[in-house]
Parts: structure tokens; C-alpha cells; sequence
């Protein structure tokens, strides 16, 4: 932790002093001495930037940066989120660590997807059969990357060529944690096969 001031408009990771931050862990000066630095600042493990008008933003958390192949960072909660506010996705889960491009995991939202399949004459015997059809997968190509385009401020390194589709919902204690966060060192193991094929040259 150096400490140093990054200025307006530029991302670092968010410190914070005061009376309300812990002293620091019961017996533990080890684990004390990585979150807090000797002046009492902590590392509270945010990536967040200050905007040019002094409002904080919170942009993810350091440890879930994907660093590409070509050097280039990427936070993966903001492209999360976006996807999310489409009403065929459930879940999103940007990935590419060391890839030459970014995939994801999507679980759609069964009902608005098999309402669509209705509309648009799409049969299939189960939800499951229905994510592997041609015209389902041609479907959600076209909404990723109608939101996650340079029009909502993405930047071509951003894009996502290829993803899969998933069927079942995340649960608690295999990808979310008790708190109902994404697990994401888990993912990569969880869905190792469907990772593979994203990511196949």
C-alpha cells in the first residue's frame, strides 16, 4: 500500500481512515499490518475512481480485475451489471484472464426466453434443448453486443465474441458464497468445459 493520491478522473484502489475503521485484528498483528498501513489508512480492496465533480465510484474489486493477453484490464462487474439489465439475462459472468478476448457465462431468464421461443415459432423438447439451438444462441449474440458496445461506452477490448449459455441457477455454497456473492475462483473449475469451448482457437 503506497498511499499516494491518484487525483479526479483516474482508478485506484479506495482507502479509508476514521474513527468508525477497525484498529485492526484481535491478536493478529500479521493480518493487521496488510489491511491497515501505518498511518491508519485500510485497504478496503475496491477499485473505485473520484469524478471530476469529487463523486466516488466503486468500479469492482481489485482481486476480480481480468488482466488479457494483450496487457489490457478490465473490470468485469460493470459489463455484469450492464448485461443484467437485459430482461433475458438472469446472470452474467464476464471472464478472460490471460485470453486474447473476453467471454462470458449467461444464464437467461427461463420465462422471457421461452415467451420469445413461443413468439418467434422456436421449439424444444426442454429449456435445456431450447439454450442449444442455432437461433437462441444467433439471439443473445445480438444483445451482447448491442449493450456491450462503444455507443454504452465499451471499449473494443471489452467486446464479448463468445459465451455460453447456461440452465441452472447459481446456488449458495457451489458459486455464491453465504453472502450471495459470486465465487468467481470457482467458476473457471465449476465450468470448465463450457470455459474451454469460449475460449477455443
Amino acid at each position: 500500500m503506497e498511499g499516494n493520491d491518484v487525483g479526479r478522473g483516474k482508478k485506484g484502489v479506495l482507502q479509508i481512515k476514521g474513527g468508525t475503521v477497525m484498529k485492526g485484528y484481535y491478536k493478529r498483528p500479521e493480518l493487521t499490518a496488510k489491511a491497515i498501513d501505518s498511518d491508519g489508512w485500510l485497504d478496503t480492496g475496491d477499485l473505485a475512481i473520484i469524478g471530476m465533480g469529487g463523486e466516488l465510484k466503486i468500479l469492482g474489486r481489485v482481486k476480480d480485475t481480468i488482466v488479457l493477453r494483450g496487457g489490457e484490464n478490465v473490470e468485469p462487474v460493470p459489463l455484469e451489471v450492464k448485461l443484467e439489465e437485459s430482461v433475458y439475462i438472469q446472470t452474467a459472468v464476464v471472464i478472460g484472464q490471460d485470453q486474447r478476448n473476453l467471454g462470458a457465462l449467461i444464464l437467461p431468464n427461463k420465462e422471457e426466453l421461452e415467451l420469445w421461443a413461443k413468439e418467434n415459432n422456436v421449439a424444444a423438447e426442454s429449456f435445456e434443448a431450447l439454450l442449444e439451438k442455432e437461433e437462441v444462441y444467433k439471439f443473445f449474440d445480438s444483445i451482447v453486443r448491442d449493450i456491450i458496445s462503444s455507443k454504452n461506452g465499451f471499449r473494443a477490448f471489452e467486446r464479448i465474441p463468445r459465451f455460453a449459455l447456461l440452465s441452472k441457477p447459481f446456488e449458495v455454497g457451489r458459486e455464491l458464497s453465504a453472502k450471495q456473492e459470486l465465487m468467481r475462483y470457482k467458476i473457471s473449475e465449476l465450468y470448465a468445459k463450457e470455459v474451454k469451448a469460449i475460449f477455443k482457437e
